[in-house]
């Protein structure tokens, strides 16, 4: 992961995790371009270099992968900023 490629035309760019799936197949990161901790789950096929445009928003930093290389648990945050636990399948 080149964060110095992510930030390109951003003020901030923080990486908050990186996770691989099972299959090492797929890399899964939260990044936030605002800095405040509000980050956007992305995730990246390994093996095409394509980053899929499903983007996960207002999450926070946590993430793990179920082991089917599917699916997606994370926290999100609601309008009042309080968190709540979320599963995404792709």
């Amino acid at each position: 992961m080149d964060q110095n490629e992510l930030a390109k035309g951003q003020t901030t760019c923080v990486l908050g995790i990186l996770k691989l799936s099972p299959s090492q197949q797929y890399l899964a990161y939260s990044i936030d371009y605002i800095g405040r901790e509000k980050f956007q789950v992305q995730v990246k096929d390994l093996t095409t270099g394509q980053v899929f445009e499903d983007r996960i928003e207002n999450t926070e930093s946590s993430l793990e992968w179920n082991n089917d290389n599917k699916t997606l648990y994370y926290t999100t945050m609601d309008h009042a900023e309080r968190y709540a636990y979320i599963i995404f399948n792709y």
